[in-house]
């Protein structure tokens, strides 16, 4: 990686305007200081293409010329200026942004950046120099260059990445790089190419150079500001979307916001080595990846083999020819480049392929910054696009009775006569509820007496949605169809009550899944048997599910309505209160009717205390009866047919009763003569039965 950095860093400083040497003190402690921040494992860091070039138009713009002392004075301020902003994108986390861009976002972002830096390298295989701008400046500076066509370079240049490719492909642990140098570095010393009319590096001074303070230029400091800025822009966006296309690769997770502080020690760092801006490298983490670089040891060891190089090597360097060089960075950049990606993406959703071209397009003609904007914007069009049209199907009952599946699609589903499923996936919002609105319509018939709407998909509704949703209940329930939303997240109930459409839930409109909505519309016969009929409070675990954190006032609101309509119809004496009348929610189980049972004497214990209301005495002493002829009734048939069930139930009762001794001393008390009560007629019943209670009751 030292030795890579060794033409890379020298030629971008000087498009940066800077003497070449300063590259190599940019591939020394800033590299350092990264890979001690980073959390990339292999993402390497350095002098690059397009902060170089940035800096490069910048002076053009100020008419500063390059390598002028001028130049060396006002690079360090601007290298300054943009680690300080670096450092404010990562105080307000500026990262966030990465999370906004797509997968073919990022591989267009990189391919392009590669395609361009490419094209600024092709000339310098022929003899020419490096260009810079967008692809119509490239394009133009390549053909200025050819007229100075030079063939030794030229078969040089095209034979180094010949040999590079081949080594790639048939030994691709081999680093042939470090070889191709050397011997080029040999060809050079023994063959004079140089003479020949071969450019190389030429000689540079040795030496670590000095740390220096950065000189405040208030003449020029509102120009550099805006220009600071948007070099670290391009820095933040180009490096964060590499990074992150690499450790998708690898499958890691980097901190975005770490990274940012990465790079703005980096360039903090490089300002006070007199330097340019630095910046991720694609070309170079592509070759780390090639070799299996595993962590960032790599950048460490990198910087301490660069300052041997400034301190030793620096007459070897003058030998290195250009051409051989520029050929090592092309391969290194088509290494980096997409194209397997696009392929993919062709292949699966051409949709996300133009996305891919537009982003990878973008870069080339109109820059860094613009090509990223191109490609996010696409990709947000592609979003609205696909959630105005969502996936949707109509569903039939598979043969176990169980599940559901595409009636298109799947040839042993069927449709359940008199119901229609339909299932919708994606936000539901304005821009789309007109299509399942429109969808329902064209499939009714006069045969058609229930609609359910499996919402297992809906992330969310807004506030036309909601709406929409309640007004198409009206109109189904004025046609004399049932309608139910199903297999939802709780959290769209709570969207439901938060727009105005609550009303749906406390009908009964809403429902667990499909199996609860066949049930409750009186379905049942077309479906399969459920073994579980004692498995834990399936009714009431709907119940919280539908009304989330506000289900224990709305429970003890359905209970004392449940209540009030049993007094409205009478209930005999010594009759059981059975659950059906009290509660139409999911399929109620013993357990569910135990927690409803503790309710409504919850409530019938207030009634007494509090005197609230005229309830005739004869009348709550017939629904207390009613209540405990229904739990002992319900009892004994569990504890016949599922034991284990049945002590499971009255573990449940002594944890619900030690609950209420610590929270409410007098209701507990209440309470507690009930439980006498309750063992009084286990006792008359079956005294067995009674003893073992109370053995497992002290127990506990």
């Amino acid at each position: 990686m030292a030795f890579l950095s060794v033409p890379m860093g020298m030629g971008y400083a000087q498009v940066a305007g800077l003497p070449a040497i300063y590259g190599l003190y940019s591939s020394f402690l800033p590299i350092l200081f990264f890979g001690l921040i980073t959390t990339s494992k292999n993402f390497v860091f350095g002098v690059d293409a397009a902060p170089a070039a940035l800096v490069g138009g910048a002076l053009v713009t100020l008419g500063v010329q390059p390598e002028s002392a001028k130049a060396m004075e006002l690079i360090p301020f601007l290298t300054f200026l943009v680690a300080l902003w670096l450092f404010v994108f990562a105080i307000v986390r500026a990262g966030r942004i990465v999370r906004y861009i797509s997968t073919p976002v990022v591989g267009g972002f990189v391919t392009g950046i590669c395609s361009t830096i490419i094209l600024m390298q092709i000339p310098k295989l022929f003899g020419g120099t490096a260009g810079i701008g967008e692809l119509d400046h490239l394009i133009l500076h390549i053909l200025e260059c050819l007229p100075s066509f030079h063939w030794l370079s030229f078969l040089l240049g095209l034979g180094t990445i010949g040999i590079i490719r081949l080594s790639e492909k048939f030994f691709p642990k081999f680093p042939v790089q470090i070889f191709v140098m050397i011997g080029a570095g040999i060809a050079v010393y023994f063959g004079k190419l140089d003479a020949l009319g071969v450019k190389l590096l030429g000689a540079v001074p040795a030496g670590l150079g000095r740390l220096r303070f950065v000189i405040f230029d208030p003449e020029y400091v509102m120009e550099l500001l805006p220009i600071s800025l948007s070099i670290a822009v391009v820095i933040m966006t180009e490096t964060l979307l590499a990074s992150q296309g690499n450790a998708r690769k690898d499958r890691e997770k980097l901190n975005p916001n770490r990274e940012i502080l990465g790079y703005a020690m980096g360039n903090m760092v490089s300002a006070f080595l007199g330097s340019c801006p630095v910046n991720g490298s694609v070309s170079r983490s592509s070759v780390a990846r090639q070799y299996r670089a595993t962590s960032q040891i790599l950048s460490v060891t990198a910087s301490v083999v660069m300052l041997g190089i400034l301190m030793f090597l620096t007459p070897w360097i003058a030998y290195l020819p250009i051409p051989v060089l520029t050929g090592i960075i092309i391969c290194a950049l088509l290494r980096a480049c997409e194209f397997d990606l696009l392929k993919k993406l062709f292949r699966t959703s051409r949709k996300e392929g133009y996305i891919f071209l537009s982003a990878w397009f973008g870069v080339l003609l109109f820059g860094t910054v613009y090509g990223v904007v191109i490609g996010v914007v696409l990709s947000f069009v592609a979003v609205v696009i696909q959630s105005m049209d969502p996936p949707r199907e109509f569903l039939g009952i598979m043969p176990d009775g169980v599940n559901f599946e595409n009636l298109k699609k799947e040839p042993h589903a069927r449709e359940i006569p008199g119901v229609k499923i339909y299932r919708f996936a994606g936000h539901l919002f304005f821009g789309n509820v007109d299509v399942l609105e429109e969808d329902l319509r064209k499939t009714l018939t006069e045969s058609v007496k229930c609609v359910i709407l499996d919402a297992s998909g809906i992330t969310n509704v807004d506030v036309t949605g909601a709406e929409r949703l309640k007004l198409l209940g009206e109109e189904f329930r004025e046609e004399n169809i049932t309608f139910y939303l199903t297999g939802h997240s709780a959290k769209v109930n709570e969207m439901l009550f938060a727009y105005g459409a609550g009303q749906m839930v406390r009908e009964g409109m809403v429902r667990r899944n499909i199996l609860s909505a066949l049930h409750a519309a009186g379905y049942e016969e077309m479906l399969g048997d459920d073994p579980g009929t004692y498995k834990m409070g399936r009714a009431m675990a709907e119940f919280r599910w539908a009304f989330g954190k506000d289900w224990r006032t709305e429970l003890q609101n359905y209970v004392a309505e449940a209540l009030e309509s049993l007094e409205e119809e009478g209930i005999s004496e010594h009759e059981p209160i059975h659950i059906a009348k009290v509660i139409s929610w999911g399929e109620p189980t013993v357990f569910d009717e135990e927690e409803l049972l503790d309710q409504m004497e919850v409530a019938l214990l207030e009634e007494e205390g509090a005197m609230s209301r005229t309830m005739a005495s004869e009348m709550l002493d017939r629904l207390r009866d009613g209540v405990e002829l229904r739990r002992l009734e319900q009892e004994k048939r569990l504890l016949n047919e599922d034991p284990r069930a049945f002590w499971k139930l009255y573990h449940e009762r002594f944890l619900y009763l030690e609950k209420l001794k610590r929270e409410n001393g007098g209701e507990y008390r209440k309470m507690a003569e009930n439980w006498e009560k309750h063992l009084a007629n286990w006792k008359a019943s079956d005294p067995y039965v009674e003893n073992l209670i109370r053995q497992e009751w002290k127990e506990f």
